[in-house]
């Protein structure tokens, strides 16, 4: 990360801590070259090879602390999963009967939260005044979705405009193509649980350490990320191909893999702008607050944390743990995101999103 000037705090003035802020990611365990077993140890990748783009799954584990990470965390998951996707078909099943409804919402206050009250506020590009209220814009370039036929389209560009005195959406373009606030929500949402989730994710693995025996909480907290890294994005497609083949889904489970990879490989986009929007944004104004303090302490503290990059450990705690929530208080009902009021290009999207 090469951080702006203007939004470096206070502690980035002492040299130490400037060099550590400004030095680039480096490379983590590589596939190939890193974590093959030896007769005695175990060989690792040089340091200070840089990375040329962001990666999700790539770290080795041993085999042991693999096969913990499949027995400890996989039948949890897997059941979840089950549970979660049985209970959404038995109340598609309802609602088209008329037995059930969707919990009342606006679709353009809707719309206008799943930005500003998540992470996809980082697409914020700028804000201007027209007719006395002040209106966010948000943009998404080289955008990828799904279309009709269930597979990856980029967009040259997405965008939002969004009332920010009212939180409300205004409208939404792609390719100035302008779409309804129930086709923005699923858009906006896909960009949520796609290419933009994994990003963190992947930002993630430059806060894992399994290579290392002195604090054995952090070691095993890495092997979870790690293998949760793994079934997100290796696993995931033989785990959709599953539903797929059961469900009959609209979309293809190996185009939206295209998706997570043209989102992983576009990076973080630059958003040093984003605290314009604090007064207009609990989740902002939260988390600049509290990144501030959170790199303080962690640079007080960075022996205890080797190999550990703090912008990335920010990124896959705090960050990462309330994208989850903040979905899920923007989608209170899965069923607001419209499959049958949207038109046929947004339907796979919005079975995947479901």
């Amino acid at each position: 990360h090469e951080p702006k000037k203007q939004i470096l705090t206070d502690y980035v003035k002492h040299t130490e801590a400037a060099e550590l802020l400004a030095r680039p990611l480096r490379q983590r365990s590589a596939a190939r070259s890193s974590l093959v077993h030896t007769e005695k140890e175990l060989k690792r990748i040089d340091s200070r090879i840089e990375s040329d783009c962001l990666d999700m799954d790539h770290i080795f584990l041993p085999f042991y602390d693999f096969l913990w990470g499949m027995l400890a965390l996989a039948p949890n998951a897997t059941l979840l999963q089950t549970a979660g996707v049985l209970w959404l078909i038995w109340r598609q099943s309802l609602q088209r009967m008329g037995l059930i409804r969707p919990k009342q919402h606006d679709p353009k206050e809707t719309a206008a939260n799943l930005v500003l009250e998540s992470y996809r506020a980082m697409h914020y590009a700028s804000q201007r005044v027209i007719n006395g209220k002040r209106e966010g814009v948000f943009i998404w370039r080289d955008f990828p979705v799904l279309d009709a036929d269930g597979n990856m389209r980029v967009y040259s560009l997405f965008a939002v405009y969004i009332d920010l005195d009212e939180r409300i959406l205004n409208r939404a373009t792609l390719d100035d193509r302008e779409i309804t606030a129930e086709e923005a929500i699923v858009v906006i949402f896909f960009s949520s649980i796609s290419s933009d989730h994994v990003k963190i994710h992947a930002l993630g693995n430059w806060a894992c350490n399994v290579e290392q025996d002195g604090d054995q909480t952090l070691k095993r907290l890495s092997i979870v990320s790690i293998c949760y890294n793994y079934f997100g994005f290796t696993a995931f497609k033989f785990i959709a191909a599953f539903w797929h083949r059961f469900l009959n889904f609209r979309w293809n489970p190996a185009e939206l893999q295209k998706v997570f990879d043209h989102g992983i490989k576009q990076g973080i986009p630059a958003h040093a702008a984003i605290a314009e929007l604090a007064p207009h944004s609990e989740l902002v104004d939260f988390t600049n607050k509290l990144r501030t303090k959170f790199l303080n302490k962690f640079h007080s503290m960075r022996d205890t944390f080797p190999g550990v990059d703090g912008e990335a450990f920010f990124a896959s705690t705090i960050v990462h743990s309330l994208d989850h929530q903040q979905a899920m208080w923007g989608i209170r009902d899965p069923l607001w995101i419209e499959f049958d009021g949207v038109r046929d290009e947004f339907k796979p999207m919005a079975q995947c999103c479901r």
